[in-house]
């Protein structure tokens, strides 16, 4: 249903490299050891129908049929529902936004085969939060292991517990 721009995917460099400068700011800012051969660019796995992107790897989801949720304000996409997390609304008000959007999640997974790419804009912080606070509400893990579960499959997560916590 992809209801947001249908244009082409963002020009990028050569598949499965991104640039140096972009990937030395983005492991600058992670919460976990990032290989070198880590592209952003990509659907980073966290289950096996549960995934996190970039800009970018939206449109790849998209192309590849997967069920797209923009958590970004900024940009849009070929997203089939777009919920916007804004850490500025305080912790109450996020975990609210939060849960709709893993009740979406939860109910996409539930009533599809379809499987699920959650992106934000770097795919290291709003969608990772998402998809943390999914985790975290349906897998009853704790927001530590959530996000150890999410920085395994996408090490160039941040983790902004902070933006929950009260």
């Amino acid at each position: 249903m992809h209801n947001e721009n249908q244009r082409p995917n963002p020009v990028k460099q050569e598949r499965g490299q991104a640039p140096r400068g972009r990937m030395a700011y983005l492991t600058r800012w992670s919460s976990y050891a990032v290989p070198d051969d880590f592209d952003p660019d990509e659907i980073s796995w966290v289950t096996d129908r549960i995934g996190i992107t970039d800009l970018p790897g939206s449109f790849t989801a998209a192309e590849e049929g997967h069920y797209v949720v923009n958590t970004a304000d900024e940009i849009k996409s070929p997203s089939d529902i777009k919920i916007v997390v804004d850490p500025r609304e305080g912790p109450q008000a996020l975990r609210k936004t939060l849960s709709k959007i893993a009740d979406a999640i939860d109910s996409e997974l539930s009533e599809s085969e379809n499987k699920v790419v959650v992106h934000c804009y770097m795919g290291m912080e709003r969608s990772v939060i998402a998809v943390v606070w999914y985790l975290h509400k349906f897998y009853g893990l704790s927001l530590k292991d959530a996000y150890d579960k999410v920085g395994a499959a996408r090490p160039i997560a941040v983790n902004h517990t902070s933006w929950i916590q009260e």
